[in-house]
């Protein structure tokens, strides 16, 4: 099992910076694409770039031949090293969703849901403190730690902010807000001109995001962290400051509808926006 946040050095930009050389250079042969990323004035290892190269194999991005030269080349669409945004969304595509335990990146993403169950009360907490709660909620009794606070939860943060599961403050505190991780995927979740129900979202986004409110890792984290807690239809932090952030980008339109069936609760905030019933596509 291998998963992208267990080397802190393994970063978003050092594994774009990789597969834009490769772009650049085709076949070229791994010694020197090793040296290009990592030159001998930044006085590190080539073990460092060498960890990277088999992470960008891993996640599909680049493949070497089996000669002396070990060439590497290119095997995504191009497009996807052309800016930073589009090697986003290719790297969420094949990092995330992942809910088999036995699956590269499983670790990754039961954080990530285990981190959206916990909502305002673990916002201050330090990386040793969430190790500590996280093991205690999911692995009560198991010795060997699934994820340690260094480089597990360190290198996580950096890879939860490129994968739009939040920002840094200015006080060093990450806001949850999945806006960036929804965004690309509202043409697929709201396909429609129409209105719909708000609850017919969320069993969309559930199925697409196992990781966000309702999904299947989500679910997993919330029976394991809130035993005998009702949750009803109260939205995580995470999710309900993503749609006042679309909401307010004009990228979708909530709507809360006094004849309606069904009350969506977002996370309490200083916003006009506390209750939804129906979502429709805004204009971008």
């Amino acid at each position: 099992m291998s998963e992208v946040i267990d080397k802190n050095h393994v970063l978003p930009h050092r594994m774009f910076a990789m597969v834009n050389i490769v772009n650049a250079h085709p076949n070229i042969p791994r010694a020197e694409l090793l040296r290009l990323l990592q030159p001998a004035a930044l006085n590190e290892s080539l073990e460092t770039s060498g960890n990277i190269f088999v992470k960008c194999q891993l996640c599909g991005l680049i493949a070497e031949t089996q000669d002396k030269q070990r060439a590497a080349s290119l095997i995504v669409d191009p497009v996807v090293v052309t800016n930073i945004e589009a090697f986003r969304i290719y790297m969420q595509s094949a990092i995330l969703g992942v809910t088999e335990q036995d699956a590269n990146h499983f670790v990754l993403n039961q954080f990530t849901a285990w981190f959206i169950t916990q909502d305002a009360r673990i916002m201050r907490s330090s990386k040793r403190q969430l190790e500590a709660k996280f093991h205690d909620d999911m692995y009560p009794g198991v010795p060997n730690r699934m994820i340690s606070d260094e480089p597990g939860i360190g290198a996580w943060q950096s890879w939860a902010q490129f994968l739009g599961y939040g920002w840094q403050s200015e006080f060093s505190v990450f806001i949850p807000d999945c806006s960036v991780r929804i965004q690309p995927l509202l043409p697929e979740l709201l396909p429609e001109d129409s209105v719909i129900p708000f609850g017919t979202f969320m069993v969309r986004l559930a199925a697409r995001c196992p990781e966000l409110d309702g999904g299947v890792l989500f679910e997993r984290c919330w029976e394991a962290s809130h035993p005998n807690e009702r949750r009803g239809n109260r939205l995580s932090l995470m999710l309900s400051t993503a749609l006042r952030v679309l909401n307010q980008q004009g990228r979708i339109a909530l709507e809360n509808r006094a004849d309606a069936t069904e009350n969506w609760m977002l996370f309490p905030a200083q916003s006009y926006i506390s209750r939804v019933t129906h979502i429709r596509r805004g204009i971008e």
